[in-house]
């Protein structure tokens, strides 16, 4: 997949479906909050933000009608309404905890892992038994690249849901990461013991072949995967083909993007977590003004989402186009002066004005 930063955009080409770029790795798990976040709980809404006496079948209604809120809001991707719903419903039901998994998804689709984490560990203090929301709180904390604390909840996961082989996946990717080859190989063939058709077992199965620079393997596996997901949804199959397309990326970079256009809808191919491969890409291919014009599509089709405009930044930088670069920074500032990536965007282009003239980094 592709790795990523943690609260700053998707995954950058050099570490973060964050996001820009991560090639072996990260892709896994970093890729649950596009395969898990919806899986979790379900949400809803009520008018007034005062507690209320608890009854179940009431608060399960408002929660179905969150989700529902929340799915609408990831379409056109505007999160301020569903943000303040989520947070009225807690003050409605401060000891429901499905209420503050709700909030952290809600933190999650803006990338605020922190936030999301927090929120979920209120859920899990108010109702430890949820193996599901162990295993996005881990995801969170994988995601912050602490992998001790990510594994500890996905073990915890596991100890509440021994049987389902996602937990034992999850402890696997932790173990590449931390380099335990041995053991992440055991656990994923304990995972596939348990589901032989367990297509995050095969996923990561290729994680662990990248790692070991044997990209054949790696290809089969991931081939195995989308066999094996492709009766699932989009946002499952989906990080698997960014995942084929970057083993294949190593070697023939033009049969990754003959993939990625082939076998990607247009609307997921300017998706803030796909918009990177692309990109990277193109930049294999020799490119980098190719990745740049890619992006302004896409933020042209999304101009409100600071994601791809960082990303957009970021590529302009990279093929010396610096007024394109300083555009988007200007957009960045208009949307909201708070966000983090303003200062990364002003240092990119800092560093490349102090290059001398006529020369150019790698990134």
């Amino acid at each position: 997949m592709v790795e990523r930063t943690p609260v700053t955009p998707p995954p950058k080409p050099t570490g973060s479906w964050v996001v820009v770029a991560m090639i072996a790795l990260g892709i896994a798990a970093g890729t649950v909050a596009f395969i898990y976040w919806t899986k979790y709980v379900t949400v809803g809404e009520k008018d007034k933000s005062r507690p209320a006496v608890f009854d179940p079948e009431v608060a399960n209604k408002e929660l179905a009608q969150l989700d529902d809120d929340l799915a609408e809001a990831k379409r056109v991707r505007r999160f301020n309404a569903v943000l303040d719903k989520a947070k009225a419903f807690i003050a409605r039901y401060p000891k429901y905890p499905p209420a503050y998994t709700l909030l952290a998804k809600v933190y999650i689709e803006m990338y605020e892992w922190p936030r999301a984490y927090d929120e979920l560990q209120k859920s899990l203090a108010l109702a430890s038994n949820q193996p599901m929301v162990h295993h996005l709180a881990g995801t969170m904390q994988y995601e912050m690249r602490d992998f001790e604390k990510a594994e500890e909840h996905y073990r915890a996961a596991h100890v509440l849901n021994p049987n389902d082989p996602l937990h034992i996946v999850y402890i696997a990717q932790v173990c590449i990461r931390t380099n335990r080859m041995e053991e992440a190989s055991l656990k994923l063939l304990e995972a596939i013991a348990l589901d032989s058709r367990s297509h995050e077992a095969y996923a990561t199965m290729s994680d662990l072949f990248m790692k070991q620079n044997d990209t054949t393997r790696a290809l089969q596996n991931i081939e195995k995967a989308l066999d094996f997901a492709a009766t699932n949804e989009r946002a499952v199959v989906v990080p698997y083909i960014l995942k084929k397309a970057a083993i294949l990326r190593r070697d023939d970079p033009a049969a990754a993007m003959q993939l990625l256009e082939n076998d990607l809808q247009d609307s997921e191919m300017i998706d803030p977590f796909v918009a990177p491969d692309i990109a990277l890409t193109w930049a294999a291919l020799g490119h980098p003004e190719k990745a740049a014009e890619f992006y302004d599509k896409a933020t042209a089709a999304n101009p409100t989402e600071w994601v791809l405009i960082r990303g957009a930044a970021e590529w302009s930088v990279k093929a010396n186009d610096l007024p394109a670069a300083k555009r988007h920074l200007r957009t960045l500032e208009k949307l909201d002066p708070h966000l983090p990536a303003i200062k990364e965007v002003r240092e990119m282009i800092a560093k490349a004005e102090a290059q001398p003239r006529g020369s150019s980094e790698q990134k």
